[in-house]
């Protein structure tokens, strides 16, 4: 609130009332952006200094929906950062999800001795993710292979995963585990071919708290060498019985 007065040639003036209302700032920017589950991805945000003299501002983190950041999703930024005069600089966003959703969040940059602030709005939709490795695996028919996956579990509590494989000839030890929090578990299964060629399959877990994990198989059978061999050793006129497997 204030007042303006402007004093006339003829010794008389005109004054002026003026009233002013500050609204919240507008977002310096709305970001949309898709990453598919268990992809590091990285978000540059620009800010402004618009003031002549160094700025530093607090960086927080406010979420819109959900309310509360699933515990399979991950986001990492600095506590602060201090831009010079009149000038701009990027501050990093980091984004990891292990199972999809779409997280919308601002990010605000405050400076906490003015109270003045900026801010983005960002919505990441973490979709379906790809394939993260393929397995190949190669061993005569008959004869076992064996090969370990390692999963993780980096929550606090312990979770479950179910499993499963389309080509018959994979085994596995039952169709789910249990993973304490905090920790890594060694999968094992195995390949045992009963007839030569190729296959392609794929191996799924899937966990409720950290989604799917799918890996692709490319197997492949060898023709069996020479079984052991059978050795006999008898007098004449005896006989001697040997059984082959």
């Amino acid at each position: 609130r204030g007042t303006v007065f402007f004093p006339l040639p003829d010794g008389q003036g005109l004054l002026y009332n003026i009233i002013g209302t500050a609204n919240e700032p507008k977002a310096s920017g709305k970001i949309s952006r898709e990453v598919p589950c268990k992809t590091q991805y990285t978000e540059m945000l620009t800010v402004t200094n618009w003031l002549k003299k160094p700025q530093r501002f607090k960086v927080r983190i406010e979420y819109i929906r959900p309310e509360k950041l699933d515990p399979g999703t991950i986001l990492k930024t600095l506590d602060y950062i201090d831009v010079p005069g009149n000038g701009k600089r990027d501050h990093k966003l980091s984004f990891y999800a292990h199972k999809e959703g779409q997280p919308l969040f601002k990010v605000v940059f405050i400076n906490e001795q003015t109270s003045e602030y900026q801010f983005y709005e960002v919505a990441i939709r973490a979709c379906r993710p790809g394939v993260i490795n393929t397995i190949g695996l190669t061993t005569p028919v008959r004869q076992s292979i064996q090969h370990t996956l390692e999963l993780e579990n980096p929550l606090t509590t312990q979770v479950s995963f179910a499993f499963s494989c389309t080509v018959p000839e994979v085994l596995m030890p039952g169709a789910s585990l249990q993973v304490p929090p905090e920790s890594k578990y060694q999968f094992n299964f195995e390949y045992l071919p009963l007839r030569v060629g190729e296959v392609q399959g794929r191996l799924e877990f899937t966990c409720s708290d950290l989604g799917q994990y799918m890996y692709d198989l490319n197997l492949k059978s060898t023709p069996a060498g020479p079984e052991r061999a059978l050795y006999f050793r008898t007098c004449l006129g005896m006989h001697q019985m040997q059984v082959a497997r």
